[in-house]
């Protein structure tokens, strides 16, 4: 399922924005992104009622996501650049691709959210397995998810915990993050 269009109705901010200014479903192709994603807005079928669901579950947990990661982070934690949270090192591949919210938004998607089985989750989990993937990546989620027998604030609590080891070993490296975590 390809993500275009999903953001329309969040306030206007994370919308499918083409050159021209304009939002709603590209006319005529893919754009230079979708297909490095392997995704094709014209030919991608309809949703299934499981995707919607999912893709309100994210649309919710990307808005949120976004409003910490805008912007370009020239020093990620692993000292490569980051754009709306998509490090360069992580995602070479589509990094130079990205220059917008939704450009962000399909990467995190088709990286972060599908390999997660996020649609398949409660909406709670799914959105604290999210960010979890976001900060720490999808292994490390899996590993904090099946940990937490499905319990978001057993996430929660292990993700912090996670956090406070890397902050604990490497200060220097991770402190300036300790309160935007």
């Amino acid at each position: 399922m390809t993500i275009i269009g999903l953001f329309k109705s969040h306030g206007g901010s994370i919308g499918r924005e083409h050159h021209d200014g304009s939002e709603g479903n590209v006319v005529g192709g893919a754009s230079e992104l979708e297909k490095k994603l392997g995704l094709n807005p014209v030919t991608n079928p309809v949703p299934t009622p499981e995707e919607k669901k999912g893709a309100t579950n994210f649309g919710r947990s990307i808005h949120r996501v976004l409003q910490f990661e805008g912007g370009l982070n020239p020093s990620d934690t692993n000292g490569t650049p980051s754009k709306f949270g998509i490090n360069k090192a992580a995602n070479p591949d589509v990094y130079d691709s990205i220059q917008t919210p939704s450009d962000a938004s399909q990467v995190y998607y088709n990286r972060y959210w599908k390999p997660l089985g996020a649609d398949q989750m409660d909406p709670n989990l799914a959105h604290v397995a999210f960010d979890t993937a976001v900060i720490a990546g999808v292994p490390k989620a899996k590993e904090l998810i099946a940990a937490a027998n499905g319990d978001p604030q057993k996430l929660l609590e292990l993700r912090k915990n996670f956090q406070d080891n890397l902050i604990a070993n490497n200060p220097e490296k991770y402190g300036k993050y300790e309160n935007a975590w």
